[in-house]
């Protein structure tokens, strides 16, 4: 689970969080409604369950192409490989919480 602050100001933080993240990830986070990156303040990433936020307005689940639903059914489902690559990183990052400067 990644936290992150809503009210830093969205994308600049957003783009911190995802350095960490594999690429699949990546590119389906980064498709995200630019209002929803600004208020990001969850990613729930679970091998095989559905990738899910939540932000500002609710919560919901991630599809493949980075639209956000209702249905999990809907939601990509992280792989093996995406959470293996979240934890080799040098540095715990199951949970992040980046602070105002």
């Amino acid at each position: 689970m990644i936290v992150k602050d809503g009210q830093l100001g969205g994308i600049v933080c957003m783009n911190e969080v995802m350095a960490y993240l594999p690429s699949a990830l990546q590119r389906i986070l980064s498709t995200l409604a630019t209002t929803v990156q600004a208020e990001l303040q969850e990613i729930r990433i679970r091998e095989m369950r559905p990738l899910e936020i939540v932000w500002g307005g609710g919560y919901g689940f991630v599809a493949p192409n980075g639209a956000v639903r209702t249905d999990p059914g809907q939601a990509y489902r992280p792989t093996r490989e995406d959470c293996a690559g979240i934890l080799s990183c040098s540095r715990s990052i199951r949970s992040i919480r980046l602070k105002r400067s």
